[in-house]
């Protein structure tokens, strides 16, 4: 489990970096072709070649790389704020699921307390009832008297024999007169 933390407050890190490291431009692939030059300002291919180039190609035939349209392409700033919400979205997604992981170890923690208690107090109740037994026994054997040699009842397993060592009593003895 703690490596499960470790790992997950890593990658929180890690993302936390990456939108914020200041870099103002992103790097975009740009395709060289011969009769084409870099528009680093923009970071768009233009197209320098002369109006028959651009009447040799054909309706049906494709240029092989993408023409890109200068309006309808996302600045640098636009891909970076992106990027930037990427990784929010992703850090907040990543504390939801932290968050959940914790309530779930809490409940765990919590019903593992809970059957704690419940043992104890059955092993509270259990220890209660051997004691009121005993005290009922020993009322029991108090109105039965000592030992016809006149010696007191010590309890034994199974049973109670006197000091003296001659005479006994079964439990079950003691409990049919304790009913």
């Amino acid at each position: 489990m703690d490596k499960m933390i470790l790992e997950r407050t890593t990658r929180e890190a890690d993302a936390a970096a990456d939108a914020t490291k200041g870099s103002a431009s992103i790097d975009l692939p740009i395709r060289e072709h011969p009769q084409h030059s870099k528009d680093v300002a923009h970071g768009f291919v233009a197209d320098v070649g002369s109006h028959q180039d651009l009447q040799h190609d054909t309706a049906d035939q494709q240029p092989p790389w993408p023409r890109s349209d200068p309006e309808n392409e996302p600045t640098n700033l636009q891909l970076y704020r992106k990027k930037a919400e990427e990784a929010e979205a992703e850090l907040q997604r990543m504390v939801e699921e932290e968050r959940k992981l914790r309530e779930w170890l809490k409940a765990c923690a919590d019903a593992k307390r809970q059957k704690e208690l419940e043992e104890l107090e059955r092993k509270r109740k259990e220890a209660e009832e051997k004691r009121r037994q005993k005290a009922k026994a020993k009322e029991v054997l108090m109105r039965m008297g000592r030992c016809p040699v006149g010696y007191e009842w010590i309890k034994q397993s199974g049973g109670y024999r006197c000091a003296g060592g001659s005479h006994w009593i079964d439990d079950g003895q003691v409990a049919s007169t304790m009913r």
